[in-house]
């Protein structure tokens, strides 16, 4: 098993590495609670069931990412891309997604208790992009 400081490395490195690690670990369960991944690139990174608690990721692109059953409680995704990501049964509890874009994103059966929002985008904005 990888130390947490080598799998923030491998997924800041390679997120299709990372995703492979993943499968033949058989999904173990992944801690990177209070990680620093501001303005890393995980688009399309298999991120389900990852301990992400407190994690800072400012500004970071997590388009298309699986994030089911995460634990995102307390995360800094301040102007994170989150489109097309699926967050089902994940925990946002008291994150923040403040200018978070989050167009296409699936949030069902999500714990969003204390989670905050402000000026962020959603599939219901009708303003083609304008804040």
């Amino acid at each position: 098993m990888k130390s947490k400081e080598e799998l923030i490395s491998l997924l800041l490195k390679d997120v299709q590495a990372f995703n492979d690690y993943r499968k033949e670990s058989y999904y173990k369960h992944i801690d990177l609670s209070y990680a620093n991944l501001t303005g890393a690139d995980l688009s399309d990174a298999d991120l389900g069931d990852v301990d992400l608690r407190g994690a800072k990721l400012i500004e970071a692109n997590l388009d298309g990412a699986i994030l089911n059953e995460a634990n995102l409680s307390y995360a800094n995704l301040t102007k994170a891309i989150l489109t097309r990501v699926h967050l089902r049964y994940a925990d946002l509890h008291g994150a923040n997604l403040t200018k978070a874009d989050l167009r296409d994103a699936d949030f069902r059966w999500t714990s969003l208790r204390g989670t905050k929002f402000d000026g962020a985008k959603s599939c219901s904005d009708n303003d083609g992009g304008k804040q």
